[in-house]
């Protein structure tokens, strides 16, 4: 059983060695073929420094668990430190940054293993509990999405990494999907594929982003489910919501409550109003040197989890107009196609496409 943690974050001071140490601490009590691999989707990564933020981080996080994992769990833990999608609302070249959370998460998607089993949204400031790990393994072999039950609590210090809330041993309840969101929840992976992720229309502003992924997921036959069993506790932080944005109106969410509004309506819609498309990484650029030879091109775009790959060019029919082009000459480009190239923040776009 592969589970994937997703953590996004835009702040300075994200709790991760505390996290880092609860979660260790639950993977110890989960079944023995668990393995947990946490995708911290840090926004720090899009400015400058970001090959050293990302190594700073890494090095805190498994200095934080050094001495609290129990013998052969850190060959079943893994850590994954990536950027956020590009979007119009975050990164260093706007001017007033606003929450872009569905972006964030679609780059945690996106970056998920093909084999990874169920997917855990978790807040940058939560601890969890002791039985958290295998909560997410029961839901995940019962095929239900998990509203993690949650708390707040001031700041306290975790030498050991142990934290328990409550000695219950609840069975999965159902819950109503309106209720499921906030510091932590969870779903199986191949049902993000049949609502293509997370909607972008849903960035610049702080609300509803996560409810409407979840209406969807619901409505594609999902059914949700709690437990007192494992509980998610978050760290009151120090730091508000101004070091996102000082812009009072994108908290108010006005434009997001007319797109909940919507799909409230149309209660046949499963897919999202901008949909996020991945970008094909660059290939490495070989040097120049004779002696060594061009490497091979990735294999091609990331995608969400249970989503099939789309086929491949070269396993396509020719169209119609190839027929008579000799061979190597590459067909006319699209009007209004961009460019093949690299784009500023080192990803390929696809090349344009043929005309028939």
């Amino acid at each position: 059983m592969k589970l994937s943690v997703i953590t996004i974050t835009c702040r300075t001071d994200p709790r991760l060695p505390e996290m880092a140490r609860t979660l260790i601490q639950s993977l110890s009590a989960a079944p023995a073929d668990t393995r947990l691999e946490w995708i911290i989707v840090d926004d720090r990564l899009l400015g400058e420094g970001a090959r050293e933020t990302s190594k700073s981080v890494r090095e805190l996080v498994f200095a934080a668990v050094h001495g609290v994992a129990s013998e052969g769990v850190m060959d079943r833990f893994s850590v994954n430190h990536t950027p956020p999608l590009p979007s119009p609302h975050r990164g260093p070249q706007v001017a007033s940054p606003a929450p872009a959370h569905n972006s964030a998460r679609n780059a945690g998607l996106f970056a998920c293993a093909d084999n990874v089993d169920y997917i855990v949204f978790l807040n940058d400031c939560s601890i969890v509990t002791v039985g958290w790990a295998a909560v997410a393994v029961d839901c995940a072999l019962a095929g239900k999405g998990w509203r993690c039950k949650e708390g707040s609590i001031q700041d306290i210090k975790l030498p050991d990494g142990h934290y328990r809330h409550k000695d219950h041993h609840d069975r999965l309840r159902p819950v109503p999907a309106t209720t499921v969101g906030g510091a932590c929840w969870g779903a199986p992976a191949a049902s993000f594929g049949k609502i293509r992720g997370f909607d972008l229309a849903y960035d610049g502003e702080a609300k509803g982003h996560e409810l409407d992924a979840v209406v969807r997921l619901a409505r594609t036959g999902l059914a949700f489910v709690t437990t007192e069993r494992a509980y998610t506790v978050r760290l009151r932080r120090t730091l508000t919501s101004d070091e996102v944005s000082t812009r009072q109106e994108v908290f108010v969410g006005n434009r997001n409550k007319i797109l909940l509004n919507e799909l409230t309506r149309d209660r046949s819609r499963v897919l999202p109003v901008i949909e996020a498309k991945p970008a094909v990484r660059s290939a490495p650029k070989p040097k120049k040197e004779k002696s060594e030879k061009p490497r091979a091109p990735d294999s091609g775009p990331t995608r969400l989890p249970g989503v099939a790959p789309a086929p491949t060019t070269a396993a396509a029919a020719p169209l119609a107009a190839d027929a008579g082009r000799p061979a190597g000459d590459a067909p006319p480009p699209v009007p209004g196609d961009p460019p093949a190239g690299d784009d500023p923040r080192g990803v390929e776009f696809p090349p344009p496409r043929a005309v028939s």
